[in-house]
């Protein structure tokens, strides 16, 4: 923990990229404490409202692929999990499956020891401490701001719907995200990435990020990337279970209400769900998505490469929102990576009101999602509506754009809690920095 000194303080992250200050400090954690007391608040009102339908549904996929794994059998096998399921008297949806890499079922063994539900609550204990563990590192790279301004940034931490569904619904993001938020205080991000890409994949896009620093990078690249092959890909071998089927097939069209990838995007326009009618029936989903996705990932390239990797923060916020979106199949909480990219954006944009009310409006649209999600039934009633069933994309998209754009003109962060500085002298005050080197 640091002492709480220098709270009016303006950093230049451009100069020293690479966040070396202490991890944590006093109201750092507070700041993740305002996040996990938020959280439960809003997740009691969420069990008032709607019950336990759905409750841990995500958790149970990993509970029974370790099941099945530690019996000697496949994890990916969706017949062996419905087996397990009904031998342990558990009621829940398999959709497809487990989905993940070997080594989380591995991790996730020792849980099988417990009762179905039993383990669910200690893997949403884990969940809540992950979540105040991540946003204190993420508020500990701001510990210029004000006391408050860190507790506000900790609350809509801990309301955002994608984290509290990842609670519900014992989805594995909160066990990601600390070491994500570890990583973008470039702490230990061989280890770091290569773990986090070992349970969900999207985090290779980090790769990118470390390659556009040059050579610079090249060692800490190449840990990275033989990080993440070897827990990818060697426990999958030591198991015997490839899992290139279930990965090819995620590509295929997906029109489920809930997917709010690119996928699910193209996919509800060309396609009728139980609730959505398409728009523009017919449309050829796969080429159209691998043609949005390379151009999305091309501009995330070209920005990164021309801001030069710097400052590491930001370029690591945009290409793991970058891999979010473009994961073939993804439900609004798995959006939770998205809180780096608010937490880099947030002091670069605080005393600028048009960029904060794309921030503010993009997180708006995510939230707004699940409101209209809820009356689904109703609201798309007509194809033109179907448009409605992306707004989280749209909104990640916006953030992105964002990012990019702060990223693009070097715009430093600003931590002073006395003055209102314009957007315009930020910008001032970079091109100054710029003639200077």
């Amino acid at each position: 923990m640091a002492p709480d000194d220098g709270y009016h303080r303006r950093i230049n992250s451009n100069s020293a990229d690479l966040d070396r200050g202490p991890l944590i400090s006093r109201r750092a954690a507070l700041a993740g404490l305002t996040a996990i007391v938020v959280s439960l608040a809003l997740l009691a009102d969420t069990f008032v409202q709607r019950g336990s339908a759905g409750l841990y549904n995500d958790f149970y996929d990993y509970w029974l692929a370790a099941h099945v794994l530690a019996a000697g059998g496949n994890p990916y096998d969706t017949t062996a999990l419905a087996a397990a399921a009904a031998r342990a008297g558990l009621r829940y949806t398999l959709g497809t499956g487990y989905s993940y890499p070997v080594l989380f079922a591995y991790l996730c063994v020792p849980l099988t020891a417990l009762s179905p539900g039993m383990a669910a609550w200690v893997f949403s204990v884990i969940g809540v401490a992950g979540l105040g563990i991540s946003v204190a590192l993420l508020a500990g790279s701001l510990d210029g701001l004000a006391t408050r301004e860190l507790f506000l940034l900790g609350a809509i931490s801990g309301g955002l719907t994608p984290v509290t569904g990842s609670l519900y619904f014992g989805q594995a993001n909160l066990l990601v995200l600390p070491l994500l938020a570890l990583a973008y205080r470039a702490a230990w991000r061989p280890a770091t990435l290569g773990l986090a890409a070992a349970v969900k994949l999207f985090p290779v896009a980090a790769l990118a990020a470390l390659a556009a620093r040059g050579r610079d990078s090249i060692g800490t690249l190449a840990a990275t990337a033989a990080t993440a092959l070897a827990l990818i890909v060697l426990p999958n071998l030591v198991a015997g279970r490839s899992g290139a089927g279930e990965v090819s097939s995620l590509f295929g069209a997906d029109p489920f209400w809930t997917n709010e990838s690119i996928n699910g995007f193209i996919s509800r326009l060309s396609m009728k769900t139980e609730v959505t009618a398409p728009p523009l029936p017919g449309l050829p989903v796969v080429p159209i998505e691998f043609v949005l996705v390379g151009l999305l990932g091309l501009l995330v390239l070209i920005v990164i490469l021309r801001a030069g990797g710097r400052p590491w923060s930001g370029c690591l916020a945009l290409t793991l929102a970058y891999g979010v979106v473009a994961a073939p199949k993804n439900s609004i909480w798995n959006y939770t990576p998205l809180l780096l990219l608010v937490f880099f954006c947030w002091p670069r944009v605080r005393h600028s009101r048009p960029a904060m009310a794309i921030l503010l409006g993009g997180l708006g649209l995510i939230e707004l999602q699940s409101v209209i999600d809820y009356f689904r039934a109703t609201i798309y009633s007509a194809p033109a509506l179907t448009w409605l069933s992306s707004l989280a994309l749209y909104g990640a998209l916006a953030l992105m754009a964002l990012n990019a754009y702060l990223l693009l003109r070097a715009v430093p962060p600003d931590q002073t809690a006395d003055g209102v500085v314009q957007a315009n002298q930020a910008l001032g005050a970079t091109e100054e920095l710029r003639r200077g080197q």
